[in-house]
């Protein structure tokens, strides 16, 4: 059985490569497409794009560069 970790707090990545899907439960990437990560597998990513945030699925890791989340304006 796998353990998705969730991601302690919220996470950012940009992808730097094309990721192609093989099906559910992958998501499909493009190179420049901002991910939001939700939990984390040996590996593997879970989240969605900025563009599709209804779209969630699992990804490579190493397709992602991660970025430093800031939060302005909240309220």
């Amino acid at each position: 059985m796998t353990r998705w970790i969730p991601t302690k707090r919220e996470k950012y990545g940009v992808a730097f490569y094309n990721y192609d899907a093989r099906g559910e439960p992958e998501l499909s990437l493009q190179v420049g497409d901002t991910v939001h990560i939700l939990e984390t597998f040996e590996g593997w990513y879970r989240g969605y794009t900025l563009r599709q945030k209804s779209q969630k699925g699992i990804f490579p890791a190493n397709y992602i560069h991660l970025k430093e989340a800031k939060v302005e304006g909240t309220g």
